[in-house]
């Protein structure tokens, strides 16, 4: 009888530790198929709530986790299945506005003209929120592109100019479309800058509309994708394991306190 209440609590967080995978595996799998974060995180709530009320305190910090996982995870696994399940369109980037389902494209004899980046500092609100990303733009030419022809696709990178400059630096001629909710912020970037005195003028009229591209091979982004999501889920994965850790070194020694006082009797 004595020794329930230690086995019940390694029990019962193993029970817990099978739930919390499993709400993790639904959201992931609710996350990959509608390419929609918000969707995983819903299942975590809808699933998760029941359990939440049937062991309480416990049953609640198992949800959490879940939907924490799911929270943090959600935006690289969906940007992963997006561009997985996208389209590939090779040398045709004058018709890449109006197939929105090409992720992955390839343009031969492709260059960035770097004399004509654009960088711009704007404002984004979300909730209570306020941030300031620096978002910067390079035209992407064919070969044989001569001033005044049209630009139809732009290197995009959400990073100070100095560190995309650098990425910029390894060449490729296939590339990433960058994600329809980013699209917005690019073009922002774009029409601030043309016109602005002082800057280099940009090569032709861009096209209307144009579509910005990851200047990276599909590949190296994708595993990228996949490193992000690992280094987001196994922050708070460690953290439980830690808590489990906690729990069997508590039932270890309660265990042995039990089997002194019992060797005393």
């Amino acid at each position: 009888m004595t020794t329930d209440p230690p086995t019940s609590a390694l029990r019962l967080f193993a029970y817990l530790t099978a739930a919390a995978a499993v709400l993790t595996i639904l959201a992931d799998v609710v996350t990959y198929v509608t390419q929609a974060p918000i969707a995983g995180v819903a299942v975590v709530v809808l699933l998760g709530a029941p359990l939440a009320f049937t062991v309480r305190l416990w049953g609640t910090v198992t949800a959490v986790l879940a939907g924490l996982l799911a929270l943090l995870g959600g935006p690289a696994l969906a940007e992963y299945s997006w561009i997985v399940n996208g389209d590939e369109a090779i040398d045709a980037p004058e018709l890449l506005a109006q197939r929105p389902g090409v992720t992955r494209i390839g343009l031969h004899d492709a260059r960035i003209d770097l004399a004509a980046t654009r960088t711009y500092v704007h404002k984004h609100r979300s909730g209570k929120t306020t941030t300031f990303p620096e978002h910067v733009v390079a035209p992407i030419v064919p070969g044989a592109w001569q001033p005044g022809d049209p630009v139809h696709l732009y290197a995009a990178c959400p990073a100070p100019e100095g560190d995309c400059r650098d990425n910029w630096a390894t060449p490729t001629n296939t590339f990433v479309r960058a994600p329809p909710y980013e699209q917005d912020c690019y073009q922002a970037t774009l029409d601030a800058s043309l016109g602005t005195p002082g800057t280099p003028a940009t090569p032709g009229l861009p096209a209307t509309p144009v579509t910005f591209v990851y200047f990276v091979d599909p590949e190296v982004h994708l595993a990228a994708l996949r490193h992000g999501w690992f280094a987001m889920m196994s922050i708070p994965v460690l953290g439980w394991l830690l808590i489990g850790g906690l729990v069997a070194g508590t039932n270890t020694l309660t265990m042995r306190r039990l089997a002194a006082v019992a060797a005393e009797d």
